[in-house]
């Protein structure tokens, strides 16, 4: 599969592809040597197509971050908040007020009940991301921050 890399500061893309191949040769004792051979080849696309590729991977490549995008049912509530603990994200704050923690968000927009927002993963631990739309207000990094004291 390839993997194709963009470098958005000098506008530069580049597509990779690699590829192995497994060798099993037999030595003149009977015995059975593996090698692999691993091939990489890289493309760069035309000037006049990088335009296209820019816009087509700067709204790929967040999306293929995500492990799970769930489709959100009509009364779906929206992330109005970040809850933190010593700066971490420990949970969410709805738009109906309704306060979950990390896998109570996650279980909820699995089960499409809150919307704009996809199921990433980080050392096997999930956790909601905002869909890429291009809006950078909307981004649940840019939403306001509550602490687990001000719940209590």
């Amino acid at each position: 599969m390839p993997l194709c890399v963009y470098f958005q500061d000098s506008s530069f893309c580049a597509i990779l592809k690699m590829s192995k191949k497994k060798i099993i040769t037999e030595n003149n004792n009977g015995l059975l040597n593996a090698t692999v051979k691993m091939n990489l080849e890289c493309e760069v696309p035309h000037m006049e197509n990088m335009n296209a590729n820019q816009t087509e991977l700067s709204s790929v490549l967040p999306m293929m971050a995500l492990s799970d995008i769930p489709e959100s049912k009509p009364d779906a509530k929206e992330i109005v908040a970040l809850v933190k603990d010593s700066g971490k994200v420990t949970g969410y704050q709805l738009s109906d007020g309704q306060v979950l923690n990390k896998e109570e968000g996650v279980e909820a927009a699995r089960q499409g009940e809150i919307k704009g927002v996809g199921i990433a993963t980080r050392k096997g631990n999930e956790y909601l991301k905002s869909l890429p739309d291009g809006k950078e207000e909307n981004n649940l990094s840019n939403l306001p921050s509550i602490t687990d004291e001000k719940l209590s």
